[in-house]
């Protein structure tokens, strides 16, 4: 499923405009793809 959504977990991440300082909530996160790909590119 991760590899599946991995686009789309991008494309909203990019989308969601996350500044460092910004919290963020992740509700069902699974694997955790999404999160560690923000805070690549975030941090």
């Amino acid at each position: 499923m991760a590899a599946e959504n991995k686009g789309l977990n991008e494309w909203t991440i990019r989308h969601l405009h996350i500044s460092p300082g910004d919290k963020v909530l992740e509700v069902g996160y699974g694997p955790g793809y999404g999160i560690d790909y923000l805070t690549k590119k975030v941090y």
